[in-house]
């Protein structure tokens, strides 16, 4: 019996089978042998770990059938999109397969191997990468929307609550509207996101924006920093470079924490546009505004975008914080959002 190569980064990007459904493969394989050939990539396995597992087990012959791919990559965008083709996967599992899809054709597209504060982007490949979020659902089977709750349920749902899911005991939508507490509620929610004309505002002011250290995937796609931190990464723990753009969460002790950070990291950014509420009375905005540039009061409260790009006001104003040399820029760029102050 050939023995095969496994590859724990490719095995790891299929979705897992249940406990039922391991166990029917396997009687299925011991009663009429192993029907599908195993598919490898120089010795090693791209789709059939489970089909291999089983007929190792039990001594049963089995065929490989050898792949051509070009690259690491190629290898991998193709066991995602193979697995769409599994009649059994639920709304869930295919949705956290298209995150991973995206995941892995953005790394393709933009490598984020900062080198110098400039991004290297890979070369293009001959075949159209899938880079749009409608060409996505439209792989995975699910809507667009389904996609964007899936990734708000990954990034903030327990294992527990991740199985259920599997399991069809519960819905996306009903974990996804647990999850989705309302900011004008001041209960803590922090993945509301800025407004475009905001954010083109920054870009107006800096000319391009450099780093975003509290973000996620979807915030990016409105700010376009070219290096952001997300929660899992950490950017308070991160090295700030460049032009910044800085929309931190507002509940406490994260906010103070990023205030913080916009101080002692003062050496490492050249710029800085920052947009916090206008907690006058507290410390942690006091110490941002004796190193300011200048300030814009915006008027009235900004609607910030739920992940579904639905608008929500929070309680209070905001303020839009500039630290840099181009205060008259800043100035002219921003007292159409509010009355703008110079130190």
């Amino acid at each position: 019996m050939k023995e095969l190569k496994i590859n724990l980064e490719y095995k790891q990007l299929i979705t897992d089978l249940t406990s039922d459904e391991y166990k029917e493969l396997e009687e299925s394989i011991v009663k009429e042998g192993c029907r599908d050939s195993i598919c490898v990539w120089d010795g090693t396995i791209v789709d059939g770990h489970n089909r291999y597992k089983i007929c190792v087990e039990h001594g049963i012959k089995f065929n490989v059938y050898d792949m051509l791919f070009d690259n690491n990559d190629e290898a991998k965008i193709w066991i995602l999109k193979n697995q769409f083709g599994r009649r059994n996967l639920s709304a869930y599992d295919r949705s956290v397969l298209a995150l991973k899809l995206e995941n892995l054709l953005k790394s393709i597209a933009k490598d984020k191997q900062i080198q110098g504060g400039k991004v290297k982007v890979c070369q293009k490949s001959d075949k159209p990468p899938i880079d749009t979020k409608k060409e996505l659902a439209k792989v995975a089977g699910v809507s667009h929307d389904t996609i964007h709750k899936v990734k708000k349920i990954e990034a903030k749902a327990s294992p527990e609550v991740k199985e259920q899911l599997r399991r069809g005991e519960t819905t996306i939508n009903k974990v996804y509207n647990n999850l989705n507490t309302h900011v004008g509620k001041n209960t803590g929610e922090n993945e509301w996101y800025t407004p475009v004309e905001f954010i083109k505002s920054a870009r107006e002011v800096m000319g391009m924006i450099d780093c975003d250290p509290a973000s996620s995937d979807i915030a990016n796609e409105t700010v376009g920093a070219d290096k952001y931190f997300t929660v899992e990464i950490d950017g308070l723990k991160q090295k700030w470079e460049g032009k910044v753009w800085l929309n931190p969460p507002y509940a406490q002790p994260l906010v103070s924490q990023f205030s913080d950070a916009v101080i002692k990291k003062r050496k490492e950014y050249s710029e800085i546009l920052i947009l916090v509420n206008n907690a006058t009375e507290t410390e942690w905005l006091q110490n941002i505004l004796k190193i300011c540039s200048g300030i814009c009061l915006v008027k009235g409260r900004i609607k910030f975008l739920d992940i579904n790009g639905k608008p929500g006001a929070p309680l209070q104003g905001q303020i839009v914080i500039y630290i840099g040399d181009s205060t008259d820029k800043f100035s002219n760029v921003f007292s159409k959002h509010g009355e703008v102050f110079l130190k």
